[in-house]
């Protein structure tokens, strides 16, 4: 019976362990921008960098100097949205190769094929999965807006942080209390591992 709590109460220490440690891990969320873009104001971030994943927002065919789309149609308005996009996934660190997940959404679905022959200009290899449907209307009675998520390989801290990012607090500081934080809930789980196999030994 002695050897069966034992085990059970190994068992039940690694579990709390586990959950413990598991609870120390922080995720830094910071807006990016790039210098081409205007503020983006309260309503939402050009993008966000949530530890190593950019969830980047919908771009129009907006020329970034007028904020007026472009001409040339559906095609120009691609082309406009996509360098738009990689403007950010650079500010983060990444590029196209980086994307993971596209939307496009289309005023007109017949722009399908004349949206594609510009999109395959851009991810020429592995493309990211993707999904593509009509919308009722876009913003400005743009043709096309794309979003997509990308993985960054390697993130540099404070990089191209938006200058509203003090509304969410400073990134260095919260990176530097994550890491406090981390430190003491490790020691903790240290304490209580040591203590819990102590009263076991003791049994």
């Amino acid at each position: 019976m002695t050897s069966l709590l034992k085990f059970f109460g190994s068992q039940a220490l690694l579990v709390l362990v586990t959950c413990i440690l598991s609870s120390a891990e922080n995720i830094v969320r910071r807006p990016i921008t790039s210098p081409e873009f205007s503020p983006s104001g309260p309503l939402l971030s050009r993008a966000v960098l949530v530890g190593q994943t950019l969830y980047v927002s919908g771009q129009l065919g907006l020329n970034l100097t007028t904020g007026a789309l472009v001409q040339g149609g559906v095609t120009a308005e691609a082309e406009q949205a996509l360098n738009n996009l990689g403007l950010l996934l650079r500010a983060a660190g990444g590029n196209y190769s980086s994307v993971v997940k596209a939307t496009v959404f289309l005023a007109n679905i017949s722009d399908y094929t004349a949206m594609n022959e510009i999109y395959v200009r851009y991810f020429t290899h592995d493309p990211p999965a993707r999904s593509a449907f009509q919308v009722a209307a876009l913003p400005l009675g743009g043709k096309i807006e794309i979003e997509v998520v990308a993985v960054i390989d390697e993130v540099e801290e404070n990089k191209n942080v938006s200058p509203t990012a003090g509304a969410l607090g400073d990134p260095t500081e919260a990176t530097n209390s994550a890491a406090r934080r981390d430190s003491s809930v490790t020691q903790l789980a240290l304490l209580l591992f040591f203590l819990i196999k102590k009263f076991m030994t003791a049994q």
